[in-house]
């Protein structure tokens, strides 16, 4: 529970094994990191379900402190805490001695099976299949320094680079490999010769020749970077601006195979689409409704007849664009509770 008085209220839920006791009332340190840590951690919420390890620890701080006992861990969201024992017999919360950085993410209920799988394996002599490590390690020298990321997909380059994590930044963009086997990744931009800045950016065969091509852009600025056989992107500078864009999505194939990618922006969105000479042509969708606080969209065939549709919310709901062939029907604004804009929206299976 949220911290109070200078306490740190535990309740202990489930005990996988031996005996726990029902309750800890901890003291908070006087270290202000700690207390900075907790204060983040119940944001806005009085309850956090945690990982408590109780053991001697004592021998294997890397120090030793006279007059402190370390008997427990405990794990709160991303971050881990040590409990210490005193000679007057508190219980103080205090500073990860360890460095630990494993994070849980499944439920305390998925937490609890684990554990419990675990501790019948090892009793039954067997070793438990059950992965507790990264298939990926990165380097130091994979430190991106510079502009923050502005975000980040997973695309498949196909032969010869497999698949690779794609980082948008506005210094330059950055293409890192995602080994299949356990290994390290390898910075692929210069071997791409990749040398977009994207503020937006859609992945798709946009030159219908089979394989992944990138739209990039800002509002001013858009360039399309088209991967040849050798794995190789060439860079074509489009001379199109889209004021007001917001988010962007591929969607489909038209001519010859050619993607294209929908901008949505504070007004109509914006089609982009390319000809027999990869030229860019960007159209505007009409009778968007306008007066309206806008956010982000996504194409996808909402409503099962086979052609992509296209959704963008807005501040009175969502507008639907049905797909007519390669093109768009009238948009129609569904109202619903107010939301307010936002400016990300995506689409998947998400009820299985």
């Amino acid at each position: 529970m949220a911290p109070a008085g200078g306490k740190l209220p535990v309740v202990i839920g489930v005990a996988q094994k031996g005996v726990a006791p029902t309750a800890l009332e901890i003291a908070l340190s006087n270290d202000e990191s700690v207390q900075g840590s907790l204060d983040e951690l119940f944001t806005g919420r009085s309850e956090r379900s945690g990982l408590l390890v109780m053991g001697d620890f004592s021998a294997t701080g890397k120090r030793v402190v006279p007059g402190k006992r370390m008997y427990a861990v405990l794990q709160i969201g991303t971050l881990w805490f040590t409990l210490i024992k005193t000679d007057e017999s508190r219980t103080v919360l205090e500073e990860d001695y360890f460095d630990l950085n494993a994070v849980w993410a499944g439920s305390p209920e998925m937490l609890s099976d684990a554990i419990a799988y675990i501790q019948k394996a090892r009793e039954s002599g067997l070793q438990p299949d059950i992965v507790s490590t990264s298939e990926m390690q990165f380097d130091r020298d994979l430190v991106i320094p510079g502009d923050p990321v502005l975000g980040c997909d997973v695309v498949d380059l196909g032969p010869p680079h497999g698949k690779a994590l794609f980082l948008r930044r506005s210094e330059g963009d950055r293409l890192l490999s995602l080994p299949s086997t356990r290994g390290r990744p390898v910075d692929l931009t210069a071997q791409t010769a990749l040398s977009s800045r994207s503020h937006f950016a859609a992945w798709a065969d946009f030159t219908g020749d089979g394989r992944l091509d990138l739209l990039s852009g800002n509002e001013a600025k858009w360039s399309l970077h088209s991967m040849n056989d050798k794995g190789q992107f060439l860079r074509t500078d489009l001379g199109i601006s889209v004021a007001g864009a917001l988010a962007i999505a591929p969607f489909g194939r038209g001519v010859e195979g050619r993607g294209s990618a929908v901008l949505f922006t504070s007004g109509a969105p914006v089609v982009v689409s390319f000809d027999a000479q990869f030229a860019a042509h960007a159209t505007s969708l009409k009778n968007w409704p306008d007066g309206l606080e806008q956010g982000g969209g996504a194409a996808a065939d909402f409503d099962n007849d086979g052609t992509i549709d296209l959704i963008q919310v807005c501040s009175k709901g969502i507008i639907f664009a049905q797909g007519q062939n390669a093109d768009f029907g009238r948009p129609l604004l569904i109202e619903t509770a107010a939301i307010k804009a936002t400016r990300h929206v995506a689409t998947g299976d998400f009820d299985g």
